[in-house]
């Protein structure tokens, strides 16, 4: 009776082996997928963040200069108006705020005063701002990626999220 059922017992051990092989190999992938979801959901918008420069970016101020690497940012920026400090710390409260942009007070490196070629009473201001950008991409995408006009990714996003589920 023993040599009868050992053929059963060989076969059902060989195929639990199988099983816990395929069942890691599965976890494995799934984690994989997992993964890649989370690493495009954390995916950051470019459209969104110039959306989001341009609502915030006073009337007064000319952007001269844009260059996003990473997690930093860096502006260029002139102002004409005699009010420039106001218009400028108006700027800056807004970059604050801005849940895309983790602005610090130190951020701001230079402010430079240059005389109009056109008239020798008129002033220029060039301010640089060197600030780094938000990682939580993930909630930024979730409440701002419409508000800001960024419908492709946020498309995308919902796709990906329907699909985990």
């Amino acid at each position: 009776k023993k040599s009868k059922i050992k053929i059963f017992s060989d076969e059902y051990d060989l195929l639990v082996k199988k099983l816990n092989k395929e069942s890691k190999e599965l976890k494995e992938i799934a984690k994989f997928n997992s993964d890649l979801k989370n690493a495009i959901i954390n995916i950051n918008s470019s459209s969104a963040l110039f959306q989001e420069l341009a609502l915030i970016i006073p009337k007064d101020v000319q952007l001269l200069e844009f260059i996003s690497r990473g997690n930093s940012l860096k502006l260029k920026a002139k102002l004409s108006n005699d009010d420039y400090l106001e218009i400028l710390n108006s700027f800056l409260i807004s970059l604050d705020k801005s849940e895309l942009i983790k602005f610090n007070d130190i951020d701001l490196v230079a402010i430079k005063s240059i005389k109009s070629k056109n008239n020798s009473k008129d002033k220029n201001y060039f301010v640089e701002i060197n600030t780094k950008l938000s990682s939580k991409y993930s909630d930024i995408n979730q409440k701002y990626l419409i508000k800001l006009g960024s419908y492709g990714l946020f498309n995308r996003l919902n796709i990906l999220k329907n699909l985990a589920k």
